[in-house]
């Protein structure tokens, strides 16, 4: 609700002028003198955008300058004054033909939605009413804002926003978003299935989630496969403003596992598989290696770890560390002969990123052949999902610690070719090129001739 102060000329009955401009939602609260205050719901001129809203407001605001200014000259004068008692209604009139024609066009989207649905999923439950009936009553605003842009960028579940609104230069962003929530028997899983099935670009940006885009019947050319946002200066910047920062030329070579100890109920949004890095550091034992395995003090199965590192005897090759800033963790990663992330998910997450890039030797669980779909070429790790795997990829490094076969330079240029700033600009940008005609954005083409 809103309160207006209207200001009137001397000469016109407030009274009569107030009741020529209020309606059912509109009264008057006071009057005193030539003030008149109305409450209203509608903030005297019901529409729906924000643009029209605020032209309306402004031809309302010039309309009671006016009216005080030519009441002025009007005393007296019947007729005008009771011409100026009818633009009011007519201001109104024209605010409320806005509403119900923007009303009948979300009406219409609506209705498309529910066709597109229908042929899209014919075996899923229909959507209704209520699956989007959170959205319906903002629409207008979200429309409005969205006019002010080139292109908008939804994330997780939230493209049925622009979807709903008719703004059709949208792409949609899934973090995780397409492993399962598309396919819930739930209205977000219907709205975000929509969503996700009729955008015009949707950006993937991971990789384990491009048999979800599949099964949603997405076509490959709408789909930008977009690696993890990542500030690339500033990890090269750290490694070159630190030379000393280098693995230890002599004793047990180091492997660094940062990951959150998380592996009892095998969640494979949130497991880790930590278990099976300690049975491979058991088996390397047994066979005489020697190595200096950190690891860091976090996670909801962190007691369940350290019990497990004490039955399996390696309580001489482990070190726990306090949870680290990210400067530190960096510092980590250098001084690491080795680095090892989670056995579950066949995709690279930060852990994985960064160390490629500072040119350090990975263990971690990949897809091969989804990554080179994702990437156009798959990064140089040490893939492992078994404990027995761990194991192979960490005798590896155990058998060349000084890295002579450079697979930590070849993961380096790997990440500066596929995963650097740079390119996930170039990725975005090109999408958004296709999005608004006649955007040619510098750099959008590779000379590689390799898309995505």
């Amino acid at each position: 609700r809103a309160e207006v102060d209207l200001v009137l000329p001397r000469r016109l009955q407030a009274e009569r002028w107030v009741r020529c401009r209020t309606t059912r939602r509109a009264r008057i609260i006071r009057g005193v003198g030539r003030t008149v205050r109305v409450r209203t719901a509608t903030l005297r001129v019901p529409t729906a955008t924000f643009r029209v809203r605020f032209a309306l407001a402004t031809m309302e605001r010039k309309l009671r300058l006016s009216l005080v200014a030519v009441g002025r000259v009007a005393r007296g004068t019947p007729w005008l004054e009771a011409a100026l008692g009818v633009l009011p209604r007519r201001l109104a009139f024209l605010a409320r033909t806005e509403r119900e024609h923007a009303l009948v066009a979300e009406a219409m989207r609506v209705a498309q939605a529910l066709r597109a649905w229908q042929q899209l999923c014919p075996d899923r439950e229909p959507l209704t009413p209520e699956d989007y009936q959170a959205y319906t009553g903002h629409l207008a605003g979200w429309r409005a804002l969205m006019d002010h842009y080139d292109v908008v960028q939804a994330y997780s579940v939230d493209p049925i926003i622009p979807l709903l609104a008719g703004f059709e230069r949208y792409a949609a962003y899934e973090h995780g978003t397409l492993r399962e929530i598309p396919f819930e028997d739930s209205p977000r899983g219907r709205t975000c299935a929509l969503s996700y099935c009729l955008a015009p670009r949707i950006f993937v940006t991971n990789l384990d989630v491009l048999p979800s885009v599949d099964r949603l019947g997405i076509e490959p050319e709408r789909v930008v496969c977009l690696p993890h946002a990542v500030d690339s200066g500033r990890l090269m910047r750290f490694a070159r403003d630190n030379p000393s920062l280098v693995p230890p030329a002599s004793g047990p070579p180091v492997v660094f596992s940062p990951t959150r100890q998380d592996w009892i109920e095998e969640d494979g949004n949130w497991s880790k598989g930590n278990d099976r890095l300690l049975h491979a550091a058991r088996a390397l034992l047994d066979e005489g290696h020697e190595f200096q395995l950190v690891l860091v003090a976090w996670g909801r199965d962190l007691d369940a770890s350290r019990d497990l590192v004490a039955d399996l005897g390696l309580g001489v090759a482990v070190e726990w560390i306090e949870p680290l800033r990210k400067r530190e963790l960096w510092a980590r990663y250098l001084t690491s002969h080795a680095v090892v992330d989670q056995f579950v998910l066949g995709a690279i997450g930060g852990v994985a990123f960064e160390a490629l890039a500072f040119g350090r030797r990975i263990v971690t669980a990949l897809d091969v052949p989804a990554a080179t779909r994702f990437f156009g070429e798959p990064p140089p790790v040490l893939a492992a999902s078994t404990a027995a795997e761990a194991a192979d990829g960490l005798r590896r490094v155990l058998a060349d610690p000084a890295d002579a076969a450079g697979l930590g330079a070849a993961g380096s240029a790997w990440f500066r070719r596929y995963h650097s700033s740079e390119r996930i600009m170039e990725l975005q940008l090109r999408a958004y090129a296709a999005l608004v005609p006649g955007l040619h954005p510098a750099g959008a083409a590779r000379g590689d001739g390799h898309t995505s």
